[in-house]
């Protein structure tokens, strides 16, 4: 899959697990609406200029929005692990090693 059509999937599934419509998304960013359903369908390229306000408005790093890895999730996985990574930097470095030995045990790779 090109980078294209990734980075609009990756703008989907987070538009997606914010409960937020392709309207809402795109005042948010500043564009029309038009232009968000391409970004989404992958047939045009996001602007800088969006790039920073798609981070700003999930609350993300670049990174994050160039992290492909989860596109072959469903959205149920997807939402799951969005919610487990917003409450990892909260834990104690203890308990964050205790949760990747777990995490570890359940994917056979200890």
């Amino acid at each position: 899959m090109d980078i294209k059509k990734c980075l609009g999937n990756k703008i989907r599934n987070l538009r997606k697990q914010q409960d937020m419509s392709q309207e809402a998304l795109a005042e948010a960013l500043g564009i029309r609406i038009p232009s968000l359903s391409a970004l989404e369908r992958g047939q045009s390229f996001a602007s800088y200029n969006t790039i920073v306000n798609l981070c700003s408005v999930f609350h993300i790093q670049p990174k994050e929005l160039f992290d492909f890895a989860d596109i072959t999730l469903d959205l149920e996985q997807q939402e799951l692990i969005y919610e487990i990574n917003s409450i990892l930097p909260e834990l104690e470095k203890e308990k964050l090693y205790y949760l990747s030995k777990i995490a570890r045990l359940f994917t056979n790779k200890e």
